[in-house]
């Protein structure tokens, strides 16, 4: 059980983390890059 809860939150970490990069990414295509 430990195993699972830990992949859980290692694959919800991984979304967070895509999504986070993917909005870092639209926002240097619309020319917000200097925010970071």
């Amino acid at each position: 059980i430990l195993n699972e809860d830990g992949d859980k939150a290692m694959v919800e970490l991984v979304q967070m983390t895509a999504v986070g990069l993917a909005m870092i990414e639209c926002g240097r295509r619309l020319g917000w890059g200097e925010l970071k």
